[in-house]
């Protein structure tokens, strides 16, 4: 059996929520380890992680997926507002409620998870964080004018339509 819950959890700085759901293994003894899954730009804990999370639980580890301020479930306004030193802040908020949560997982084994623009979040995290137990990165994109650099002036000229229409 797996118990979910959601949760808000409050953002520094700001008078806002991060919404962010768990998955916990029941009467797991002992307390599980904790992987805090965060998303790549403009992906929200409803549209991707939950297989992998739902994975991880069965593995007897407990998961934590969140949406940054802004997006999905969060709080903020306007929607979708984009600010990558916003998301970092998001993603050490919610590793230090994850911390006073000593009753549902083991605190001394968190665990830390981003794919794509999300992975770039985990190398300043395990950088800064020498209390978390590791980082996960899945696809992640760490230098974003390489990634820039690999796709042809033709290739970007053809998607600028869609990217002014986003």
């Amino acid at each position: 059996m797996v118990r979910s819950e959601n949760v808000m959890i409050p953002a520094s700085g700001v008078d806002l929520r991060i919404s962010a759901t768990y998955l916990i293994p029941e009467n797991a003894h002992p307390k599980p380890p904790l992987i805090i899954m965060g998303l790549g730009i403009g992906a929200v804990k409803a549209a991707g992680p939950l297989p992998f999370a739902e994975r991880f639980v069965a593995a007897g580890y407990a998961t934590l997926r969140f949406d940054y301020l802004f997006f999905g479930e969060s709080e903020g306004k306007p929607a979708n507002l984009m600010s990558i030193p916003r998301e970092l802040q998001d993603f050490l908020d919610v590793v230090a409620w994850a911390r006073q949560q000593d009753n549902q997982w083991d605190v001394n084994r968190l665990i830390v998870w981003g794919t794509s623009f999300g992975g770039m979040h985990i190398t300043a995290l395990m950088a800064e964080d020498h209390g978390l137990a590791a980082g996960i990165m899945q696809c992640p994109c760490v230098d974003g004018l390489a990634a820039v650099m690999k796709v042809s002036l033709w290739r970007t000229l053809r998607m600028l339509p869609f990217i002014l229409g986003d």
